[in-house]
């Protein structure tokens, strides 16, 4: 065997030996526990009493669920004690919340617009004393008097570049108004070129068939998100406005789960105005897991797919309904949730027309191939990403 040969074999033969030795020293560095992830929950309301001394009495909650007899002390406190809420926050392991203010006892829209404005500034301007006592464990959300779009787009400003606060809560609905109404386009211009922050949580439902039995609480606040999210979609504003950085209360309420009769709508031609079916729009939104019970989770999982889901405790509930979901995100600079990193894409536009005869029919109804986490499905890749979706600009 030549000798320049014999050296290259023995060569190789050394590096490999370097490389066998350095891998146990390599997972000896890798053992170790594995750093905490940071656990943010979205979904956890305050009171301002001052603020809702003026609003309370035109509330949907006191009309339709608490009958006169005001908000409970027990939840009262929950809401309005900050070392209690500090407490439950270290016994239940979340490490920061997005806090907001309960707008089905405090929302300002029965006010007069400059009245409203007065309102919710008071409050804003307490929640952003909050944050600053606390910015390690408290992000904060505003509130706005969304019946005048001008003031509301003001606020929302003085919000985010005076007070510091990533955005604000609004209602399904405006006095009856739509979310998706062109009234409103200032408003969501301005949410947009903020980047901030925009929470959908009913303030309440009008509808009189709502005030027996607690029904606007277990019927109306999924619907009215229904409603919510379909007049952003079918209104266009999700089109005009695409990088809005929009969350919804309680899994997106009723509508993901039943989009399949929209999509149906939009194979027959009936909604010409969307640039693709109803389904394709819904990953453009975030959505909690405020659902109650462990099986819609995991549905909402396979619908939506698990980084659009955000954590909650909904404070004021009953401490046992706190570990009902959970999602875990791997950095918090400022608000961030593990997801898709850049703009949205585009819809799908997807072929119009009754849906096709035999087996093509049949994958019309229930929708192309399997979702993630059925049996012989592809598994979906799990994209653990910084996303500035829910982070400041």
């Amino acid at each position: 065997m030549p000798a320049a040969v014999k050296r290259r074999k023995k060569s190789n033969r050394r590096a490999r030996s370097k490389r066998d030795k350095a891998a146990p020293t390599a997972a000896k560095q890798a053992k170790g526990p594995t750093p905490k992830p940071v656990v943010i929950d979205v979904h956890a309301h305050l009171l301002v009493p001052e603020a809702m001394k003026r609003t309370y009495a035109h509330s949907q909650y006191a009309h339709a669920v608490a009958g006169g007899g005001g908000v409970p002390e027990p939840l009262f406190k929950r809401m309005t004690e900050l070392p209690l809420r500090l407490r439950e926050m270290d016994a239940t392991g979340v490490d920061m919340q997005v806090i907001s203010p309960s707008i089905m006892q405090q929302c300002t829209h029965a006010l007069d617009p400059q009245e409203a404005l007065e309102t919710d500034r008071y409050s804003n301007d307490r929640i952003a004393e909050l944050v600053g006592h606390h910015p390690d464990r408290l992000i904060g959300l505003g509130s706005l008097p969304l019946h005048d779009a001008a003031l509301s787009a003001s606020e929302l400003e003085r919000c985010v570049h005076n007070l510091g606060l990533r955005g604000v809560i609004i209602s399904s609905h405006v006095n009856g108004m739509e979310l998706g109404d062109t009234r409103l386009r200032p408003f969501w211009g301005k949410a947009a070129e903020l980047g901030a922050v925009i929470f959908v949580h009913p303030a309440g439902s009008t509808d009189t068939r709502m005030r027996h039995n607690r029904l606007m609480i277990t019927v109306g606040q999924p619907l009215e998100e229904a409603y919510a999210l379909s007049s952003l979609i079918y209104e266009g504003v999700m089109d005009e406005f695409p990088m809005l950085k929009i969350l919804v209360a309680h899994g997106g309420g009723y509508l993901p789960f039943y989009a399949g009769r929209h999509d149906n709508e939009y194979r027959y031609g009936r909604s010409p105005q969307l640039k693709g079916d109803f389904s394709s729009y819904l990953p453009r939104f975030f959505y909690d897991t405020v659902l109650f019970n462990p099986d819609m989770r995991h549905s909402a999982v396979l619908k939506r797919g698990n980084e659009l889901l955000v954590f909650w405790t909904q404070v004021g509930d009953s401490p046992e309904r706190i570990l009902c979901g959970r999602m875990i995100s791997e950095t918090h600079e400022g608000w961030t949730v593990s997801t898709r990193r850049g703009a949205p894409s585009p819809p799908r536009r997807r072929r119009t027309g009754p849906p096709r005869r035999g087996r093509r029919a049949a994958s019309c109804r229930h929708g192309r191939g399997r979702p993630a986490g059925v049996a012989g499905a592809r598994p979906r890749a799990q994209r653990r990403t910084s996303h500035p979706a829910l982070s400041p600009r």
